[in-house]
C-alpha cells in the first residue's frame, strides 16, 4: 500500500474522480490519442518494506488508470439497435442506432452444436511412443471458481448494469448491437489514429448510418465499460541525491493479476499443465520436452504442500527503440508468461501467451559519469521489477488460490522459472560485471574452457552483495561501485529476485537463440547454424550435443594456429567468448527447464511490435507516450477478451473450452482457433484473425498418401484443360513424355521394372489422347518432430518454359520408389529424388482410376562415391564427409538424355532443396534460374528447414 496526505490506499482500491488529479480534455485535439495521464500532483513515500532504508529509491504518486477516462458506471444506451443476420444490399442497411423495442433488439442467434459432456481419461502413452509418468503428488483442484469468461458472465452481481443488459437481450452491452460492436472493435484495434477515426465517423455514409459513438473519445469511453483486464497503474521512482532529465514514471500492472489472467484464460484449457511428470522412451530412458517434464518443476513441486500447484513464471524484457534518427525514444517492455502453457502454443505470437506487465522507461540522469549512469539505471531497473513482481513473490511464499482455465480453483505458487533477455540484460539481472558469466561462476578468462563451472546461485550472489555492503554503503555510490566491482558485482544491492524463492541467476535467459529471419535464411544456404531445435530431447541427443562441443574444444587450437581467429589488430589467441561459455550449459539447462526452443526470443521480439511499436504509432508522440501506450494496450486487451466472450455467448456456446478427442492434435497448438471452430456455427469461428484454417486432409477432393502422412490438392479448374498429349509435351518441352506414358499405362511398368530402359516407342497406342495439366499444387504434412503438429501447406511448382524462364521452374521432391538405387528408412521403404516436370490427369474412361493425379519427373541418383556399411553390414548411401550432406547426380542415359518416369502424386513424401556442388569456382553463367538445369551434381540441402533436417535424418 502507499500513503499520501489524503489517506491510505490499497493497490486494488477503486478511486472516484475526486481522488485523482484533474485530467486534460484533449477531445478537440485531432492529433491526440485521448486524455493524458497527469503528472503526479503529490508525492508519497514507500511503505514499510522500504521505510528503514534511507538510500533506497523513493516511490511517488501511485494511481489507478482503470477509470481515468470515465465518470463512474456507464449508463444504459440512450437508443438501441435492430439487427439482421443477413443483409443482401449495403445500401438498404438500417441505422445502427434505430429506435427499437428492447425485447426485439436482436434476432435469435444461430445455435452452436452442443459441447461434449465427457472427454474421457487422458492416456499415459503419447503419440510419439513415450510414456508419461505423473508425479505421485498431483495438483489438486476444487469447485467454486470461474474462468475469465465465466467471471464476465457473472459480473459484479445481479446489480451489474452489464448483467442486467444481457438479461434483456443486449448481448454486446455497452454497445447497442453486434454490428455496432463489430465496427467499434475494428476501429479500436486498428492502427488508425484518433484523428483518422474521427474523420471516418464524419463521413456522409456514417451520418446516414450512425453508430452509437460519434467520435474516438466516445468509443474509448464505451470500451472503458467493457469487462476489466488487469489494471494499469503508475508510480514515479526517485533516487535521492540525483536528478533526471524527465521524471522516471513506471507504468505497470500487478504481476500476480497478470499471471492470474493468463492462468484463468479458457483458451489454454487444453494446453495448461499443472502436475510435473517424467517422459520415458521404450527403453525407460528419460526424454526432455516441456517445462513440466524437466527437473526444476519436479524438484520445486516436491517442496510444496500436498495438492499445491507450481506455476513457472517466464519473464522477458528488452530495450526497444521507437524512433530512428530523431527523438531517441526508447521503451523497456516487461513481459510475463507461464511455462505451464505448452511451448508449441506459448511460442506462437497469435496465442497471446505473453502479457505486458509494465513499461520501464530508460532513465537518463543529469551530470553523472557513464559508470554512475549505468549504476543508477541498474538500480532503477531492479526497483521497477520489484514493484511489478512484489505480489508474485508473496504468492510464491504462501500460495495463492486462483481459478484455472477449467474454472476450478487451485492453490498456486508462482516461481520465476526463466528470464529471457540478451547478454547485457542477463548481466544486469544477475547483478554481475561484464567479465563475469551471468549464469555460472566462470570469469572472462575461463569463457573458452570446456570445463563447466558451477551455476551462479542466488545464495552465492547475495553473499557477495552482503560482503560488499560491509565495505561500502550503497548511498556512497562511487565507493560501492568500486568495492562491488572487485567482487564481480554491479551496483545493485537489492536485486528484485532476492526474496523470490527458487529464482536463481543461473535460470536467467540461458536458453536464448538469436533472431533475424534474414540471418536464418542465409544460414540455410551456407550451412553455418540451424535456427531452432527439436521439441523433444532424447538422451542420445543430449550426449551428441555435449560431444559436439567437446570436439570443438579439442580442435580449437588448430583454428588459432592457422590464423582462423582474428581481430582488428591481428590474430586472436583465445576463445573467451561469452556465448561459447553459455553453450557449455545447454545440456544442463535443458535437463533443468526443458527443450531450448521453448525459450526462444522469437515470440518476445514479436511482442515488441504488438505491445510497444504499434501502440506507440497510435500515440501523439508526446512526452507522455508510455501512458498512451498503456491505454492502447488496455483497450486492445479488453476488446480481444470481449470479442471472444460475445462470439461464444451470442451463439449460446459453452464458456468452458471442452475439446473433443479428435481435435486435440490441432488444439494443442492452435487452441483458440480450434475451440471456436468447434463451438461456433460454420463461418463464425474467426477471432482476431486466428481462424483455424482448414487443412488439406479435410478437403473432399484431396489426395492423401497411403500412410496418411501427406495430403495434396489441385485446383478444380486445371491450368491447362483438355490438352492433347502432343501439345502438353511440346508446352513443357518433354521429349520422353509419350513413351513414358506407354510404359506406365500400357505395360504397367515403372522405370525400375523396365530395368532402366524405355520399352515403349513414341508410336504406340495409349488408352487416352488428352489430359488436364497443372502448373502447381499444394502439399501438407505432419511434422517429423511432433506428429501432432500439422505444418502449413507449401506449393510445389512445375512451370513450363516461358519468356524470362527458358527452363521453366520445376521443384524437386523425395518420392517412394522400390528401385533400390536410393535411400531407405528404418522400415525398409525405399526413396529417391525426382524433379517434377508436369502434373497431369488422363482423360479417358479406360483408365482404372480416372480421378488420380500423376506427374512426370526426371530422376537423380545418389552418388556412388559416398557409400558405407550400416549396422547390418549392408552397403548403403551415406552423406559426404566434411559437409554431412547427401550428394546426387542427374540420372542420364548413355546418349546423355535424362531419365524420367510417371509417378502417382501420392508417392511424394518430402519437398527437398538441391544446391549445386560448385567445387572451387562457380561458372559465370550460373544463376538461380538455371542452376538446377545446367549443373550435374547437387547437395541435398537438409538445412533448408528444420522439418527437412529431421526428415533426412530419418533415412539412411
Amino acid at each position: 500500500m502507499y500513503d499520501d496526505d489524503d489517506g491510505v490506499y490499497e493497490d486494488n482500491d477503486v478511486f472516484d474522480d475526486g481522488d485523482l488529479p484533474p485530467l486534460m480534455d484533449l477531445s478537440d485535439d485531432e492529433d491526440s490519442d485521448g486524455p493524458l495521464l497527469p503528472m503526479p500532483m503529490s508525492f508519497t513515500e514507500e511503505d514499510e518494506a522500504w521505510a528503514d532504508d534511507d538510500y533506497l529509491p523513493s516511490l511517488v504518486a501511485l494511481a489507478d488508470m482503470g477509470h481515468l477516462d470515465g465518470d463512474g458506471p456507464l449508463p444504459m444506451p440512450m437508443s438501441l439497435a435492430e439487427e439482421d443476420e443477413a443483409w443482401e444490399d449495403d445500401d438498404n442497411l438500417p441505422s445502427l442506432v434505430a429506435l427499437a423495442d428492447m425485447g426485439h433488439l436482436e434476432q435469435e442467434p444461430c445455435v452452436a452444436p452442443p459441447a461434449p459432456t465427457s472427454l474421457g481419461d487422458p492416456s499415459n502413452v503419447l503419440a510419439a511412443g513415450l510414456t508419461k509418468v505423473l508425479d505421485p503428488n498431483p495438483s489438486e483442484s476444487f469447485d467454486s471458481g470461474m474462468n475469465l469468461l465465466q467471471q464476465i458472465e457473472a459480473g459484479t452481481g445481479p446489480e451489474d448494469p452489464a448483467v442486467q443488459a444481457r438479461a434483456m437481450g443486449l448481448s454486446h452491452y455497452p454497445f447497442s448491437s453486434l454490428r455496432d460492436w463489430d465496427l467499434g472493435h475494428f476501429l479500436a484495434t486498428s492502427l488508425l489514429s484518433q484523428a483518422e477515426i474521427n474523420k471516418f465517423l464524419k463521413l456522409h455514409r456514417m451520418k446516414n448510418d450512425p453508430a452509437s459513438f460519434s467520435s474516438a473519445a466516445s468509443l474509448w469511453k464505451l470500451i472503458e465499460g467493457l469487462p476489466p483486464v488487469p489494471e494499469w497503474k503508475f508510480v514515479e521512482i526517485k533516487i535521492p541525491g540525483y536528478t533526471t532529465k524527465e521524471p522516471i514514471i513506471l507504468y505497470w500492472r500487478d504481476g500476480l493479476k497478470v499471471v492470474e489472467h493468463l492462468f484463468a484464460n479458457p483458451v489454454f484449457a487444453s494446453c495448461m499443465e499443472t502436475t510435473p511428470y517424467r517422459l520415458l522412451d521404450e527403453n525407460q530412458q528419460p526424454v526432455i520436452g516441456e517445462f513440466m517434464s524437466a527437473s526444476f518443476a519436479s524438484s520445486y513441486h516436491k517442496t510444496l504442500p500436498k495438492g499445491h500447484t507450481v506455476l513457472g513464471v517466464i519473464a522477458s524484457s528488452d530495450k526497444t527503440p521507437l524512433t530512428v534518427g530523431t527523438g531517441s525514444k526508447e521503451m523497456w517492455p516487461f513481459l510475463l508468461s507461464l511455462a505451464n502453457i505448452l511451448a508449441g502454443v506459448r511460442m506462437k505470437a497469435t496465442s497471446h501467451a505473453f502479457a505486458i506487465a509494465g513499461y520501464l522507461l530508460v532513465a537518463k540522469f543529469c551530470n553523472v559519469s557513464a559508470p554512475l549512469q549505468a549504476a543508477l539505471s541498474a538500480r532503477v531497473f531492479h526497483t521497477a521489477v520489484s514493484i511489478i513482481t512484489k505480489s508474485l513473490q508473496e504468492a510464491e511464499r504462501v500460495g495463492h488460490t486462483m481459478p484455472g482455465p477449467d474454472g476450478r480453483l487451485r492453490i498456486c505458487h508462482p516461481v520465476l522459472a526463466s528470464y529471457i533477455a540478451d547478454l547485457p540484460e542477463q548481466r544486469l539481472i544477475a547483478c554481475v560485471t561484464q567479465n563475469q558469466s551471468p549464469t555460472s561462476l566462470a570469469v572472462q578468462s575461463e569463457f573458452g574452457d570446456f570445463e563447466e563451472r558451477p551455476p551462479r546461485t542466488r545464495e552465492h550472489t547475495l553473499s557477495l552483495i552482503q560482503q560488499a555492503l560491509t565495505l561500502a554503503t550503497p548511498s556512497n555510490l562511487a565507493a560501492y561501485i568500486r568495492e562491488a566491482a572487485a567482487l564481480g558485482l554491479n551496483s545493485v544491492h537489492q536485486p528484485f529476485w532476492r526474496n523470490w524463492f527458487g529464482a536463481d541467476p543461473s535460470n536467467v535467459s540461458k536458453l536464448k537463440q538469436c533472431t533475424g529471419r534474414e540471418h536464418r535464411d542465409l544460414e540455410k544456404v551456407i550451412v553455418l547454424v540451424i535456427a531452432g531445435a527439436g521439441q523433444l530431447l532424447f538422451e542420445k541427443q543430449l550426449h551428441a550435443i555435449h560431444e559436439a562441443l567437446r570436439e570443438f574444444h579439442h580442435y580449437k587450437n588448430a583454428i588459432i594456429l592457422t590464423g582462423g581467429r582474428r581481430k582488428k589488430g591481428g590474430l586472436q589467441t583465445h576463445f573467451n567468448i561469452p556465448k561459447l561459455e553459455g553453450m557449455g550449459r545447454v545440456v544442463w539447462n535443458a535437463l533443468l527447464l526443458g527443450s531450448p526452443f521453448a525459450y526462444s526470443t522469437d515470440t518476445t521480439e514479436r511482442c515488441h511490435i504488438t505491445h510497444v511499436k504499434q501502440p506507440f504509432r497510435s500515440t501523439n508522440k508526446r512526452a507522455d507516450f508510455p501512458a498512451q501506450c498503456a491505454r492502447c494496450m488496455d483497450r486492445n486487451e479488453k476488446c480481444d477478451q470481449f470479442h471472444l466472450y460475445t462470439s461464444l455467448t451470442y451463439h449460446r456456446s459453452s464458456l468452458l473450452n471442452l475439446m473433443v478427442e479428435e481435435a486435440t492434435d490441432i488444439a494443442d497448438h492452435y487452441p483458440e482457433a480450434m475451440w471456436l471452430s468447434n463451438a461456433l456455427p460454420a463461418g463464425e469461428y474467426s477471432v482476431c484473425g486466428a481462424a483455424a484454417k482448414r487443412s488439406l486432409f479435410d478437403k473432399v477432393r484431396s489426395h492423401v498418401s497411403d500412410d496418411h502422412d501427406v495430403a495434396f490438392s489441385v485446383t478444380i479448374q486445371p491450368h491447362f484443360s483438355k490438352n492433347s498429349i502432343a501439345d502438353a509435351a511440346q508446352l513443357f518441352a518433354l521429349q520422353d513424355f509419350y513413351p513414358s506414358l506407354a510404359d506406365y499405362f500400357v505395360l504397367k511398368q515403372s522405370h525400375s521394372e523396365c530395368n532402366g530402359r524405355r520399352k515403349s516407342s513414341s508410336d504406340c497406342i495409349l488408352p487416352f489422347t488428352h489430359l488436364n495439366a497443372w502448373r502447381s499444387f499444394p502439399m501438407q504434412q505432419h511434422s517429423k518432430q511432433d506428429t501432432c503438429i500439422l505444418l502449413p501447406p507449401r506449393t510445389v511448382q512445375a512451370l513450363p518454359p516461358a519468356t524470362g524462364m527458358p527452363y521453366g521452374r520445376c521443384n524437386t521432391v523425395l518420392i517412394r520408389d522400390n528401385g533400390g538405387d536410393g535411400l531407405a528408412d528404418s522400415s525398409g521403404a525405399a526413396f529417391k529424388i525426382v524433379q517434377i516436370c508436369i502434373i497431369f490427369q488422363p482423360l479417358h474412361a479406360a483408365v482404372s482410376d480416372p480421378g488420380a493425379i500423376y506427374f512426370y519427373g526426371e530422376s537423380f541418383v545418389f552418388s556412388s562415391a559416398n557409400k558405407g556399411l550400416n549396422e547390418a553390414g549392408e552397403e548403403v548411401f551415406v552423406p559426404e564427409s566434411g559437409i554431412d550432406m547427401f550428394v546426387v547426380n542427374r540420372h542420364l542415359r548413355n546418349d546423355g538424355t535424362r531419365v524420367g518416369d510417371v509417378h502417382k502424386l501420392v508417392d511424394i513424401c518430402e519437398f527437398v532443396e538441391l544446391v549445386p556442388k560448385f567445387g572451387r569456382t562457380m561458372p559465370e553463367n550460373i544463376n538461380s534460374d538455371n542452376s538446377l538445369e545446367l549443373m550435374h551434381t547437387f547437395y541435398v540441402n537438409h538445412f533448408a528447414s528444420k522439418e527437412t533436417y529431421h526428415a533426412i535424418l530419418s533415412y539412411q
